[in-house]
């Protein structure tokens, strides 16, 4: 976009430095992303454990919370780009018909991991309720990329409890207990 080109063309070209176009650079950051969320969450589970927290059995509350924190954890992630008003340009190259697959197994993936957190390891092989996670995330991805543009809050914060992105947390806490509800019930 920045040469000019149409957005039809994103992903087409290759950089005149790398034989790889934009694509397997926005393919290579949701995978971090998505290895980044698993040791967070495998952290954060080893910490509950530690602290007996586990609890039994799967109540909507808890696979709401658990849920809302790894999708806010994952959405997190892609502040800096949404900052700089370029993520919905990764998302676009995503969603290009000759990425779609790739970007569709990359959100199946994290789906099973924010499964695993809510449900446990063993009851997360449902295909429609990760179709279910990946639909919160994207709407909520979506909401993401309008919040903050009003101007009512200054500033480039990127904190997860900061002002500035507080309608898309409230937005994706609606959609955690919409999917836990599904899940659960």
């Amino acid at each position: 976009l920045d040469a000019g080109l149409p957005p039809s063309y994103i992903g087409q070209a290759s950089s005149a430095t790398s034989p790889f176009g934009s694509a397997d650079l926005v393919a290579f950051f949701m995978e971090e992303c998505n290895k980044n969320l698993s040791s967070q969450l495998m952290e954060e589970n080893n910490l509950r454990q530690d602290q007996g927290e586990n609890g039994t059995g799967n109540t909507v509350e808890r696979v709401s919370s658990r849920i809302n924190k790894a999708l806010q954890l994952r959405l997190s992630m892609v502040l800096p780009f949404v900052a700089s008003n370029r993520w919905h340009e990764g998302m676009a190259i995503g969603a290009l018909p000759q990425n779609a697959y790739r970007t569709a197994q990359q959100l199946d993936g994290m789906a099973t991991k924010v499964l695993e957190e809510a449900l446990g390891k063993e009851n997360s092989n449902n295909p429609t309720q990760r179709a279910a996670i990946v639909a919160a995330y994207a709407a909520a991805e979506l909401h993401l990329l309008s919040d903050g543009k009003n101007g009512a809050v200054s500033g480039n914060s990127l904190s997860l409890s900061g002002e500035r992105y507080h309608a898309t947390w409230t937005f994706l806490e609606a959609r955690s207990a919409e999917v836990a509800r599904f899940i659960v019930e």
